[in-house]
């Protein structure tokens, strides 16, 4: 259960800074 919610917690982290690397190289270009 615990690893359940790290592994989601770490998805959103994850796609959190992804998502702001994507915003950051477009608004850099």
């Amino acid at each position: 259960m615990n690893i359940k919610v790290v592994s989601i917690d770490l998805a959103k982290v994850f796609s959190k800074f992804v998502y702001g690397n994507k915003a950051n190289s477009a608004f850099l270009t």
